[in-house]
């Protein structure tokens, strides 16, 4: 039996049983009179009985009844309304938990082993390490970790940030999946001002330079891009510099191009091999990295000058808490990298005279164009304060009585004509 066959044998059957009851409701039609009484007794019998219902409703809700703890209704109050949303929402929050916790723990095992790999580099180096006793590295929330370290010749101090992936953030974590993120970390050292020229020198990841010279007004303003025979492969990375013969130097280095090979992954070793480059970049600059801000400049605590710094992005291995030769070789050359550059720039970081006058033309310039826009925004205030005083002087004369304000505008037209002969008799346009 096919489809329409079916739906026009629904609609008679429908028909019937429609036809059936309308007459049915034909034949109740003429009912009698006793019956329509008794009918109508029964529902004001009806509506009263509700009615005191309702009524000792109203007063059970006034004076609440006590609970019967003892009641097997008692616990159905407690009965979950979807028990699998129920589940759901425990399952989702337990899972949270539990990838809180491992990330956590994953991380700070990474973390102490980098400082258990590289502490006897830190310790023959530098004469104290920490801060008020604090030897050990310090948390800074989940992921991110600091060590400090000063006492070395040719530097001031050097600032470790061990910049870890969020594992403990369960979206962070999916996220990953589809857009991996590497652990790193970040060495700032400042070096001694006067050892030293000033200039401003970059090896960049060339997929990660735009990001990295985003918001930089120091690498946007002073270097230009290197292309020395010495110098790494442009396909890899960037080489920015206004300082060619200090490049030329260290690109020469044997230590600098060992280092360079360990990061592309040229050396036997499995590690080095895989998440290459490992050096994201090296960047030495005696200027800030973000644009001078005016109103910080003009206000009552203006920004301390900028520090000559030297700093190293590296990736470490994300399986560092196993802590194999291989591992630690890579983790113990990037962290002695810092050291061997730091003493490379105190000893050979001085540049040709021709280089030294181009660089110190270069900041004069940058000088002067901030010093340009801090006239420009006097100005303007000036300006503004003129044009309010204007402003309050006229509000003032129009509050004068007309005779008033005829006085002092024939004041003002004897002042403007004096200025005028003055500028004229300067020039010599007037004969006495």
């Amino acid at each position: 039996m096919n489809s329409k066959k079916l739906f026009i044998i629904c609609l008679f059957a429908l028909f019937f049983i429609s036809t059936v009851l309308a007459q049915d409701s034909d034949d109740e039609e003429y009912v009698p009179n006793e019956k329509v009484e008794e009918e109508i007794q029964k529902e004001e019998a009806f509506i009263n009985n509700n009615d005191n219902d309702q009524f000792d409703t109203q007063q059970a809700d006034e004076e609440p009844k006590p609970l019967n703890y003892n009641s097997k209704n008692f616990f159905k109050v407690y009965k979950l309304k979807n028990p699998l949303v129920e589940a759901g929402l425990v399952s989702a929050l337990a899972v949270y938990l539990i990838v809180y916790f491992i990330g956590k723990d994953k991380n700070e095992k990474i973390a102490k082993g980098w400082l258990i790999s590289t502490y006897k580099i830190w310790k023959e180096n530098f004469a104290e390490l920490g801060i008020e006793d604090a030897s050990t590295l310090v948390r800074d929330g989940n992921h991110e970790f600091w060590y400090y370290a000063t006492g070395r010749k040719h530097c001031k101090s050097v600032f470790t940030r061990v910049k870890l992936c969020p594992r403990q953030d369960i979206i962070s974590t999916i996220i990953g999946l589809f857009k991996p993120t590497h652990d790193k970390i970040v060495m700032e050292a400042v070096l001694n001002k006067n050892e030293s020229d000033d200039f401003v020198f970059a090896l960049m990841d060339r997929k990660m330079e735009k990001e990295i010279k985003k918001g930089r007004y120091d690498l946007k303003t002073f270097p230009r891009r290197y292309k020395g025979n010495n110098a790494p492969s442009q396909y890899e990375y960037t080489v920015l510099t206004d300082a060619y013969d200090f490049a030329n130097r260290f690109f020469d280095n044997t230590y600098v191009k060992h280092a360079i090979q360990l990061s592309l992954g040229q050396l036997d070793n499995p590690v080095c091999q895989r998440n290459n480059p490992w050096i994201e970049s090296i960047i030495i600059t005696d200027q800030p990295t973000a644009e001078p801000d005016i109103e910080k400049i003009l206000s009552d605590e203006p920004p301390a000058p900028p520090q000559k710094t030297l700093t190293i992005t590296a990736r470490i291995p994300s399986n560092l808490n196993k802590q194999t030769d291989d591992m630690e070789a890579v983790v113990v050359e990037l962290t002695e990298l810092i050291i061997r550059i730091i003493d490379f720039i105190g000893e050979h970081g001085t540049v040709d005279n021709d280089t030294r006058n181009q660089l110190k033309k270069a900041r004069d310039n940058a000088k002067a164009s901030i010093t340009h826009k801090i006239e420009e925004r006097n100005k303007e205030e000036l300006n503004k304060k003129k044009l309010e005083k204007k402003r309050a002087r006229a509000n003032e004369v129009n509050k004068l009585s007309p005779e008033k304000q005829k006085k002092y505008e024939e004041k003002l037209r004897k002042q403007e004509l004096k200025k005028s002969l003055k500028k004229q008799a300067k020039k010599g346009k007037v004969v006495f």
